[in-house]
């Protein structure tokens, strides 16, 4: 529980961090996946799921910017196996921290 506590505080402090003279950007994710786990013997039933979430980029100079994400993503599936007779849903839930260095190759070409 600390160590996820300090993760947001880390994307808190990367995203609103006072860097007045640089262009800080926001903006939301959002979307839908389809999962499923596949093995040899099973039936392989998917699930449908959903991720959103929130995107800061800062903007270090006019090649390399930071951006950071927060998302939630919840996948799953059905592992339905035919020769045991055994059937079990399986439902994970997420929340990804991702740390984005950004390099811009238009300034280049």
């Amino acid at each position: 529980m600390k160590c996820r506590f300090i993760l947001i505080l880390l994307f808190l402090a990367i995203s609103t961090s006072g860097f007045a003279q640089k262009n800080i950007h926001f903006g939301i994710k959002a979307g839908g996946n389809l999962s499923g786990f596949h093995t040899g013997k099973s039936i392989n039933t998917g699930n449908s799921g959903i991720n959103f979430g929130g995107v800061a980029e800062l903007e270090l100079n006019d090649l390399f910017s930071l951006q950071s994400e927060i998302i939630y993503n919840r996948k799953g599936g059905l592992i339905d196996v035919k020769d045991k007779s055994f059937s079990e849903f399986i439902l994970s839930k997420q929340i990804l921290i991702i740390l984005i260095f950004r390099f811009k190759l238009k300034y280049i070409f």
